[in-house]
């Protein structure tokens, strides 16, 4: 049927990133780990990992994806798609939305709810890697977490909120 082997079928999306060396794909069901030298495919067996997840990023050496059911972004260890410690989280809490899909932008960490939308950024401190940005809390999100994407520098996806659902949004900035 043209899936790779070891993959579930659940007919849901699926998400990818790669590193160079490694590609962390995630099925909505389950996440597995591709290592391009050895051309092994593997299902990541941290108890950790936030299993339901489609979509994932890759910045600053690390995979992030979000928890689903909640308000966090979850992130992997440095360079490494398998481990997935539960310290590794932020939480977009500046309107509390359960975060239903990610995207990278840069350096950037766009997390989207169906009613709101934060942006992450990248400390480089290893306690608490990923912090949102103060300043941004956006008052729109998505309920069509397959349309997001990214198109010189911008974030593009078909938007929800408080005041109706169905634009289509791009950011100009933030």
């Amino acid at each position: 049927n043209g899936k790779p082997v070891g993959m579930s079928d659940n007919g849901k999306p699926v998400g990818m990133s790669d590193n160079g060396n490694h590609l962390v794909i995630l099925d909505g069901g389950k996440g597995y780990t591709f290592d391009f030298t050895t051309e092994v495919l593997a299902e990541i067996a941290d108890v950790e990992f936030p299993v339901g997840a489609n979509q994932v990023a890759f910045i600053d050496g690390y995979f992030l994806t979000y928890d689903p059911g909640t308000l966090f972004v979850r992130w992997s260890e440095l360079l490494d798609g398998t481990a997935w410690p539960v310290l590794n989280r932020a939480s977009a809490y500046a309107s509390p939305d359960e975060v239903t899909a990610v995207i990278a932008n840069g350096r950037e960490l766009w997390a989207l709810g169906p009613l709101s939308a934060q942006v992450f950024y990248s400390t480089g401190e290893a306690d608490q890697q990923f912090v949102p940005v103060q300043s941004v809390a956006l008052d729109v999100g998505t309920d069509a977490p397959q349309s997001i994407a990214v198109a010189r520098d911008s974030v593009i996806f078909v938007g929800a909120g408080k005041d109706g659902h169905g634009r289509v949004f791009r950011s100009s900035g933030y």
